[in-house]
């Protein structure tokens, strides 16, 4: 369906669940990509970075931490944020440009 449109700048033959699932997949799989890279060692954060914006529960769905460094369980590794360093990143877009 993204092809299509992409293609031709139309949407057709879909209905609009089509098209909320196909936002839903593409959200979801920008959501995961993001949660991967940034605040780690290879895009860290600022140091100014609010983590009270959030708490374990939420971040633990990204696979991710509040703790201090990564926590380890038996299902799943989940990584500490990373901030401050020399080359820090406030956008996605430019960890992603620098990966």
């Amino acid at each position: 369906m993204i092809e299509d449109f992409c293609a031709t700048g139309q949407i057709k033959d879909y209905s609009f669940v089509d098209l909320q699932q196909s936002l839903i997949e593409m959200d979801r799989g920008m959501t995961e990509t993001t949660a991967r890279y940034m605040c780690t060692t290879e895009c860290p954060c600022p140091s100014t970075l609010n983590k009270a914006l959030w708490n374990e529960e939420q971040v633990r769905n990204f696979t991710r931490t509040l703790a201090a460094t990564d926590t380890l369980t038996i299902e799943k590794r989940y990584r500490a944020f990373v901030m401050g360093g020399n080359r820090t990143y406030e956008k996605f877009w430019d960890c992603y440009e620098y990966l």
